[in-house]
């Protein structure tokens, strides 16, 4: 049982290797199915200067959350490399705020994580 248990996890944090969470982002719809989270990827790629097409994004959306803190958003990329890219650049994150993204409050963004 042990074995199939290592199993299944290294087989779940393979599937997460072209994925990223960002927080900090506040949601921009009080329905947040309707928020467009791959805009907001693609808008943060271009704020670190790195260009992200709604293409190369395979899936994104926010994570559940327990209390009053901003759900994170959660993208899996296309490519491996398109990710390694993106997350080689959250640096830059770091003298952005969610105003320079259009927001009216002004959050840090957080960080930007691998989920591996």
């Amino acid at each position: 049982m042990t074995k199939v248990k290592e199993t299944c996890n290294d087989l779940e944090q393979y599937s997460r290797r072209e994925c990223v969470e960002i927080h900090g982002i506040p949601p921009t719809q009080d329905d947040e199915s309707t928020e467009d989270t791959n805009e907001i990827v693609c808008k943060i790629g271009e704020l670190i200067g790195f260009e992200i097409e709604s293409q190369d994004i395979s899936v994104s959306h926010r994570l559940p959350t327990k209390g009053n803190w901003a759900p994170a958003i959660i993208a899996k990329f296309v490519r491996r490399e398109t990710k390694e890219d993106f997350y080689g650049n959250r640096k830059k994150l770091r003298s952005f705020t969610t105003k320079d993204l259009g927001y009216g409050i002004e959050n840090k963004i957080k960080s930007l994580t691998t989920k591996v």
